[in-house]
């Protein structure tokens, strides 16, 4: 009596059953979600991601909404091309036959919307701040003022790079790194190293200085790689205020410029 009900209880390793019959005409490796070459991370979406874990989480979250449609619709075309191979109705299947290849399907799915995004996603305007706020001219003297930004950037205090940046920056501001660049190594520059004595290099950056308060500043050509330490969340994204790209809701050099063209500029890390 036992012996009777080994094959009712193998479930789908029974022989003759569909399932074991349509599994292996599941190829190997299947894509289950597509991203149009025109779609991209939107400002909104680089903004978060540049916050860590959390913003990662979001992005993610946010990415689901249409790809689990899109993952649904492709499991059940992988199924019933599987099924057509053997001749069998894909209605025929039971919920559990059913569920069993689907999950197969997902384990060989290579697709990665979230990769294919970032790679979609063009040069973006991002800032790196150096920790530092420079006084308006009212409030102190502008040796003092190029004090603050030497020490920020290791720069000469006299450089004349630094006095073209305070130059229009009256009513001060914060100090940044700004360059264009790669979404994918602005995010990893966020997210900070693993231990200390960590310097990040720019090459292709400018010196901005940047009033939030007013949008007053500028941002001079720094024309040669530059080298600062490296600390997690210091990395921006230099977008409308209306995108989230303002610091402290603040704003941004884009909001001032009307929009900024700079040369792709690369992004080095060094753990020290």
């Amino acid at each position: 009596m036992q012996q009777d009900m080994i094959p009712a209880l193998a479930g789908h390793n029974v022989a003759g059953d569909p399932c074991e019959r349509i599994e292996p005409h599941i190829p190997g490796t299947v894509a289950l979600m597509y991203v149009d070459y025109r779609d991209s991370l939107t400002d909104e979406q680089v903004v978060k991601l540049l916050t860590g874990d959390d913003g990662r989480l979001a992005v993610d979250e946010s990415i689901w909404e249409w790809a689990s449609d899109q993952e649904w619709d492709a499991t059940e075309q992988v199924i019933k091309d599987a099924c057509e191979a053997e001749d069998i109705d894909p209605d025929d299947l039971d919920d559990e036959c059913r569920e069993h290849l689907r999950e197969i399907a997902r384990e060989r799915d290579t697709s990665d919307p979230y990769a294919d995004l970032l790679r979609q996603t063009g040069d973006k305007l991002f800032r790196y701040s150096l920790d530092t706020y420079v006084e308006s001219l009212a409030h102190t003297e502008e040796d003092d003022r190029a004090q603050a930004v030497a020490e920020a950037t290791g720069l000469p205090a006299d450089d004349p790079r630094i006095a073209e940046a305070l130059g229009y920056a009256y009513d001060g501001g914060q100090v940044y790194l700004m360059w264009s660049g790669d979404v994918a190594d602005a995010v990893a520059l966020a997210s900070g190293p693993e231990g200390g004595n960590a310097t990040v290099t720019i090459d292709g950056a400018q010196l901005l200085v940047l009033s939030s308060f007013n949008g007053s500043g500028w941002a001079a050509d720094l024309d040669a790689p530059i080298t600062v330490p490296w600390v997690a969340g210091r990395v921006s994204l230099d977008c409308p205020r209306a995108h989230g790209g303002g610091s402290y809701g603040g704003w941004s050099w884009t909001d001032t410029t009307g929009g900024v063209y700079l040369p792709s500029g690369t992004v080095t890390t060094s753990e020290g």
